[in-house]
Parts: structure tokens; C-alpha cells; sequence
């Protein structure tokens, strides 16, 4: 059964926008770590590991090594030799046909294979290796794959990748490595081959090699990759991170703070060691300078007026107008290294500069400035394509380039979009969260960026370094995102909706509110709880707040026997006056404080009521099981209340147990006289034995009582006959059992609940 929302306290006050203290910058706060820190650094771990394991999956690396990996291959024509002293070196020769060798048969499961390790001592010409195999799948036809090995004049070993080959399957039964070369080109002598084991190990070093592009590790072309782009994988994780965090801590702005730069900073300590391994990462030559000192420039020209707040050195020595005229001459120092196609530096970095001083003349132009260069672009691809201008040839396509720059600064990718997702990420801030100034100037870096790759020379030709070309436009974007992190956080605090009650309904509403109150009432009426629960969800979209809501709330949680459900219901009514509320509020309140023990409620509710039968014993229960001092004062309280109804002989039979309870069984004999319980009935016949047996105590009647109660097992009073039995022997836990059992059976026998809460002491015996 569906329970129900509780709903919010009545008459709550509402949230006042109290503004938070400003907030000191992400790199002081950073500087002392603390366990919020911690909390986002090992999200981000998780995050991490997660995609490692991902990677590992692709690959189907979660095996164990293979028995034995080696490769026994045998020579397979004339091409091929074996070099004597040698167990698994072949010579492979060039004379005419390919040279062939091949293994005998061999049974190797290929999910359990990622490639194949072959060694070779030189390599004088360029060469051909052809590995094929024949699968179980289809014995009549051999598969195989290609690569080129590159003249090494050092002893080499290449992994040529397996997995991902189309008919890479099953098993495999046998295994050939042929070799082809230019007739008359130095023999090769291979000195090893073994599989590569499809092992978390091997297949984090088969990605590895395929981030950063290893010489050593080759793919064929018919080969899929199986290797995701290196800045999926750090995206997906920060994206992970970032979005856990933010719901996780979405009340606590301070801690979602500080968790986010735990979680960046191992971010960015992981793609700090993933950009050392690109081969190109530090290349320091002509171009690779052009794109440090492009950095530089841009870096200066953005933040001059910020870098001398962190030492009193430099506060001193960086001021407004040396700090411009820096960022101007390294724009054109970049321009000197690099080529006039990197002008744009110079003119982002101007832009910084008069966007500082002439900030609001600049602002209305920022739409001009963004659209002005597209406009450009696209009048020279129609002039070109219409041959009214004819490009230089330096001129090329720039796809390739971008292509290649982006797959080896993967890590350096990934950060730029780790700064996005945190900026998104990061909880609501005071004031601008963005600098439109520095905007503008990365949208000119990206696009000369895009014209550095399109105009090559040959400065441009020379291995220019991938974390060198993606510097300037991190360093722009990092500013464009920078006012949000530095701003105060703002309060965030939830608004709570003023909830209506039937007053604030116009009268159209409160007949649909009426007509909603009909249906919950009839279909509790017929017995149909299920069918209650669309009018009462009605109810709560009207008027959350209205007495009636909370009292069909109520009366629907006790329908259900979802008490818990009900409570905030009958916090809520209990809170009013009993005047306001009407009689359907009234018995459900009265019911709740019953069904609870809230045994001070059902005197406060009942006794203000009319008397009934229902109300009477209630009351009676309430004044029997209260705490008290005297727990037999409480039994003669509870007698008195059942006395003093208009008609006692209704509640007669409850009214001998309470008699019982004192020991008075000439009380309870008369009670029971008056009773609906004949004596020749099983229940009178029991009740009698009782009363015989506190009487006299003679045997007879407690086999009589056991006989009973083992023919009628289901009878209540029976198996409270039988408790007290147990009770007179000192069988406490006994006796407990058995009420329990009884008041199970027939709830009639409430008073039994006294004996229930003092078990231990039997009842006194004439």
C-alpha cells in the first residue's frame, strides 16, 4: 500500500533570503584540506575507477593468463629457418615468395587473447607482417590481418592487437606469422612470440599505449578499436562526480564547495600525470614557443590586475600600465616566433585590455564582436568557392590537425571540460557568474587556434606539442569561468509554498474540494481503502493545509493500519482546538491516540465527547494502562467508567474481567450474570471454571479449563484461562504467551493487557 507523504507543519514560518558572508578564493580555501575535501576527492576516485574498470570490460580484459603464452611456431617453406641452438628463433628470408611459418595445432580460447608480443632482432627494409588463423567457427577459411613494421636498426618487439578483429572468435586451432619484404632485403630474424593474456593488467597497458600513441603497439585497419578517446572517460567520470556531489550536498552550499575542489583537484593532479607521457609534451622548439608565449600573453593580459594581490613584490611591481604593455609585447613576440597567422593573439590580448578600461563602451559591442569573425570566415569560404580569391597554398584543411591535437592532449581535453561541468555544478553564487570580457576573447582564441591548424609553414610543420597548443585556450577559459568560484556564496535556503486551507478557495474550487471529500468518504464507507486514494490526493492539490485534508489523511492511514503514515495527520489535528474540528476529525483523532497508547489524548478527546459504548471503553482502557503509582487504583477507575454507562450490561463480560483482575470473583460472577454469555455456552463454561478455580482451587476446574481449551483452541477466553493457570505456577513467560494469544483472538479482552505489562506477579489466591 502506497503510504503517504507527511505533510509539512502547519502555520511554518517562512524563509528569509539571509545573504552567506563572502567567500575567500577556491585556492585559499583548498590550501587547508579538510574532511568535506575528502569526501569529493574519494567520489572522484570512485568515478575514476569505475571507468578504468569500464576500459578494462571493452577490452574483455577481466580474464587470468593464459597456461602458457609462447608462440611454438615451425617453419612452413624454404623462406623460413631455425637458428640452430635456438628453441623459438626463425630466420625469415627474402627471395621470392612471402616466408611462411605457422604452429601445429593448438587450441586457444580468443577471449582470453588481446594480441600477440613478436620480437625481432633488426629490421633493414620495410616489411610486411601478416598474422592469420583458422577459427572453429569456419575451419575452410583462414582469417588474417596486416600491419607495416618500420626499418629498425635496433632489436624491436611490437604487440599487434587481436581483439577487435570481426573474426576474432571462438577458438583458434591454428596460428601463422608470415613476413614479406622487397626480393633481396636482409633476412629478419624473429626471436620471440608470445599471446598477450587478456589480463586488467595487459589491457590497461594496451589502452595506455593507445592514448599515447606507442610506436611499438600496432592496429590494422580491419582491427575496431576497443580503446575509448582518453577524454571520454576523464569527462564522464568529473560528470559523475560533479552531479553526485551537487545532489548529495544540495542543502549544504559550504560542503558542496568544498567537496567539488576535492574532487577537482584530484581531477586535475590525474590529467596533470596523464599529460607528462605525450611524447610531443615538451618539445620546446620554434613552435611550441609561439603557443607558451600565446598563453603567457593572453594569461597576463586577463589577470595582470589580479596577480599582484597574492605578494607584496608583486603588488609593487605589476601595476595597470606595465602589466598591459607585457601582455602586448608578448602578443608580439608570439607573432615573431610563430608567423603573422597568430595576430589573433594580439588581438584577444588588446581586447582583454580595452574591455578592462573601457568596460562599459565595450559591453554593447559584445554581440558585434562574437558574430564579427563568422561573418568574416564566411565571406572568404564564398569568395573562395565562387574562385573570387585565391587562397595561398599554405592553406589546408585543419579537421586532421584538430584530430590529432585532440586525441594526444586527451587529459588536457578532459580538463576543459571538467571546468565547464564544475562551473555547473558549483552552488549558486552572488553577482556575475561569468566574465563576458574574457568570453570574447576565448571565442577569438578558438577560432585562431582553428587558423593556426589551417595555415601551415614551416615553423607550424615541426612537432609543435599537443599540451602546448591547448594551453591558451585553458587559460582563457579558466577566466571566463573564474568570477563564479570567486564569488560569495548565495543562501539556499528552499521556499517553502504557503500551503492553502479552505479559505483561501475561491467558490468554484470549494465545490470540487466538496465533491473530492464525498468520494473519500463513501469509498471508506463501502470498505474500499484502494479507492480512497485518488480523492485524497485531490484533497491535497486543492487545500494541502485544510482540516478535512488532514483528517482524510488520518482516517486513511488507520484504513490501511499505516500508522506511521498518519502521524504528522494527527500532530497537526491534535494541535487544534478541539471546537474547530468536526466529529469524522474528532473519532479519527480519538482512534490514532488509541491505536498509539496515547492514553492522555484519549481521556482529553473522549471525555469532552458524548458517552458511547465505543467512547466508554476507550476510556476505561486509557485509565486502566496510563501510568500510574497505584496500578489497582487504575482497575477501579477503569470498573467505574464501564459502571457509569447507560446500559452496563453491554459491557458486562469486559466489566468481570476487570473484576478479575482485583480478584474479586463474586464482582465478576455477578457481571457475568448480567452478561450476553450464557453458562452452558463454551465461553460461560469457562468463564465458570475460572471463577471455580480462584474460589476453591481444586483441580477439577483446571483440567476442565484445559480440556476446553484444547477443543476450542481458537477461543480467546479459553487461552486466557490457560495464561492465568500459568500465572498462578509462576510460568511468567508462559502466561505472556498465552494473553497474548487471547487478546489476538478476541480483542474484547483488553483488560488483559494490564496483566500483559506485570506478567511476574501472580494474581492473589484465597
Amino acid at each position: 500500500m502506497t503510504a503517504l507523504a507527511p505533510p509539512l507543519t502547519l502555520n511554518a514560518p517562512l524563509p528569509q533570503n539571509v545573504v552567506a558572508p563572502a567567500v575567500r578564493s577556491p585556492l585559499r580555501l583548498a590550501s587547508r584540506w579538510q574532511q568535506s575535501h575528502s569526501f569529493g576527492a574519494l567520489i572522484a576516485l570512485f568515478a575514476l575507477a569505475v571507468m578504468w574498470a569500464l576500459q578494462i570490460g571493452l577490452l574483455s580484459g577481466w580474464h587470468f593468463a593464459l597456461p602458457t603464452t609462447r608462440i611454438d611456431l615451425a617453419a612452413n617453406n624454404a623462406a623460413v629457418s631455425a637458428v640452430p641452438g635456438s628453441a623459438s628463433a626463425l630466420v625469415y628470408t627474402f627471395s621470392g615468395p612471402p616466408a611462411v611459418s605457422a604452429t601445429k595445432t593448438i587450441n586457444i580460447a580468443t577471449d582470453r587473447v588481446l594480441g600477440v608480443d613478436v620480437s625481432f632482432d633488426r629490421i633493414a627494409a620495410p616489411t610486411t607482417l601478416t598474422l592469420g588463423w583458422v577459427g572453429t567457427r569456419d575451419r575452410r577459411k583462414p582469417a588474417n590481418l596486416a600491419v607495416q613494421l618500420a626499418p629498425s636498426e635496433t632489436p624491436q618487439t611490437y604487440r599487434v592487437l587481436l581483439r577487435g578483429h570481426n573474426q576474432w572468435q571462438d577458438n583458434i586451432t591454428q596460428f601463422a606469422l608470415v613476413l614479406a619484404a622487397r626480393p633481396g632485403s636482409p633476412p629478419v630474424t624473429l626471436t620471440a612470440a608470445e599471446f598477450v593474456s587478456a589480463t586488467p593488467g595487459n589491457a590497461t597497458e594496451v589502452a595506455w599505449d593507445a592514448w599515447f600513441d606507442a610506436p611499438t603497439q600496432l592496429k590494422a585497419n580491419n582491427v575496431k578499436a576497443r580503446v575509448l578517446p582518453l577524454a571520454l572517460p576523464l569527462a564522464a567520470a568529473a560528470l559523475f562526480s560533479f552531479a553526485l556531489i551537487a545532489w548529495w550536498r544540495r542543502e549544504m552550499p559550504e560542503l558542496r564547495r568544498d567537496a567539488l575542489l576535492g574532487a577537482s583537484a584530484l581531477f586535475a593532479a590525474t590529467t596533470l600525470l596523464l599529460s607528462l607521457p605525450a611524447s610531443s609534451a615538451f618539445a620546446l622548439n620554434a613552435a611550441s614557443g609561439a603557443w607558451i608565449v600565446a598563453a603567457l600573453s593572453l594569461f597576463v593580459a586577463a589577470f595582470y590586475d589580479r596577480i599582484g594581490s597574492y605578494t607584496k613584490f608583486l603588488r609593487r611591481a605589476i601595476v595597470h600600465p606595465l602589466g598591459e604593455a607585457v601582455a602586448i609585447g608578448l602578443s608580439a613576440l608570439c607573432v615573431v616566433i610563430g608567423g603573422w597567422h597568430f595576430l589573433w593573439v594580439s588581438a584577444a590580448a588588446v581586447l582583454l585590455i580595452l574591455a578592462r578600461r573601457f568596460g562599459d563602451r565595450i559591453a554593447p559591442l559584445k554581440s558585434t564582436l562574437f558574430f564579427a569573425p563568422i561573418v568574416v570566415i564566411g565571406a572568404l569560404v564564398q569568395a573562395a568557392v565562387s574562385k573570387k580569391l585565391e587562397l595561398p597554398a599554405q592553406w589546408i584543411d585543419p579537421s586532421s590537425a584538430l584530430a590529432a591535437t585532440l586525441h594526444a592532449a586527451g587529459a588536457l581535453c578532459a580538463a576543459g571540460l571538467m571546468l565547464l561541468l564544475l562551473h555547473r555544478a558549483w552552488p549558486r553564487v552572488l553577482g556575475e557568474r561569468l566574465d563576458a570580457r574574457i568570453g570574447i576573447a576565448a571565442w577569438f582564441t578558438l577560432l585562431g587556434t582553428l587558423l593556426s591548424f589551417a595555415f601551415t609553414t614551416q615553423t607550424t610543420a615541426e612537432p609543435a606539442g599537443a599540451v602546448w597548443v591547448l594551453l591558451p585556450l585553458l587559460v582563457v577559459l579558466s577566466g571566463w569561468l573564474a568570477p563564479k568560484f570567486a564569488a560569495p556564496l548565495a543562501a539556499q535556503s528552499a521556499p517553502v509554498a504557503v500551503e492553502k486551507t479552505e479559505d483561501d478557495l475561491s467558490s468554484a474550487m470549494r465545490q470540487l474540494f466538496a465533491g473530492a471529500a464525498g468520494s473519500f468518504d463513501a469509498a471508506l464507507a463501502d470498505a474500499r481503502p484502494g479507492s480512497a486514494l485518488a480523492p485524497l490526493t485531490r484533497l491535497r492539490e486543492i487545500a494541502p493545509a485544510s482540516m478535512v485534508t488532514r483528517a482524510a489523511e488520518l482516517r486513511y492511514a488507520l484504513a490501511n493500519n499505516e500508522v506511521d503514515s498518519g502521524r504528522a495527520a494527527y500532530e497537526a489535528l491534535k494541535a487544534l482546538a478541539p471546537s474547530t474540528l468536526d466529529t469524522k476529525a474528532r473519532d479519527a483523532v480519538l482512534e490514532f491516540a488509541h491505536r498509539t497508547d496515547d492514553f492522555a489524548e484519549v481521556l482529553l478527546r473522549a471525555s469532552a465527547l458524548e458517552p458511547s459504548e465505543a467512547r466508554a471503553r476507550l476510556i476505561a482502557r486509557a485509565e486502566l494502562l496510563a501510568e500510574t503509582d497505584d496500578r489497582h487504583a487504575a482497575i477501579i477507575r477503569a470498573i467505574e467508567v464501564l459502571a457509569a454507562y447507560p446500559k452496563p450490561n453491554t459491557l458486562a463480560a469486559e466489566l468481570a474481567e476487570l473484576w478479575l483482575l482485583r480478584d474479586e470473583w463474586r464482582e465478576a460472577q455477578v457481571a457475568l450474570a448480567d452478561s450476553s454469555i450464557a453458562p452452558d455456552s463454551t465461553a460461560g463454561q469457562v468463564f465458570v471454571a475460572r471463577l471455580g478455580y480462584r474460589a476453591t482451587r481444586r483441580e477439577q476446574y483446571a483440567e476442565q479449563i484445559h480440556k476446553l481449551a484444547t477443543w476450542h483452541n481458537t477461543l480467546g477466553i479459553a487461552q486466557a484461562a490457560i495464561g492465568e493457570l500459568l500465572s498462578f505456577e509462576g510460568n511468567a513467560a508462559g502466561a505472556r504467551a498465552r494473553f497474548a494469544l487471547a487478546l489476538k483472538l478476541d480483542p474484547a479482552l483488553w483488560a488483559l493487557e494490564w496483566r500483559m505489562r506485570e506478567p511476574e506477579t501472580p494474581p492473589a489466591l484465597p
